[in-house]
C-alpha cells in the first residue's frame, strides 16, 4: 500500500509540472497581459470551429510574440493543425499556436 501512495505522490507530482495551456481566451488573454504582453484578443462566431484567439506582444519590433487559437473540439484543431504545421505551429489539445519561444513559455507555464 505504501508503495501505490510513493507512486501516486509521485504522478500527481509530474502532473503539477507539465505545462498547460488555458481553458479560455479570456484566461488566455489575461494570462499573457500578467507576463507583460499587449494583447489583441477576438472571437469568431462565423467560422467554423474557431472559438477565437489572440495575438500577443511584448515589443514593437524587437520583442516576443505568438498567435494562438482556440477551437471548439480537437478534431476542429487537428484538422485546422494540419493546414499550417509547415508554418512552426503547435498543437495543444484545444489550441493551435505559433511563435517565439519565450512567449510561448509564458502561455503554456502553469501558473
Amino acid at each position: 500500500m505504501k508503495k501505490f501512495l510513493v507512486a501516486l505522490m509521485a504522478a500527481l507530482t509530474c502532473f503539477a509540472c507539465v505545462a498547460c495551456a488555458p481553458t479560455s481566451v479570456e484566461k488566455a488573454e489575461e494570462k499573457m497581459q500578467k507576463a507583460g504582453y499587449t494583447v489583441v484578443a477576438y472571437s469568431d462566431k462565423e467560422a467554423e470551429g474557431l472559438v477565437g484567439g489572440f495575438v500577443a506582444s511584448n515589443g514593437i519590433l524587437t520583442g516576443d510574440s505568438m498567435t494562438a487559437l482556440l477551437f471548439e473540439t480537437k478534431d476542429d484543431a487537428t484538422d485546422f493543425y494540419s493546414n499550417v504545421d509547415d508554418l512552426g505551429a503547435t498543437l495543444d489539445g484545444k489550441w493551435v499556436y505559433w511563435g517565439d519561444e519565450e512567449a510561448i513559455k509564458e502561455f503554456t507555464k502553469l501558473f
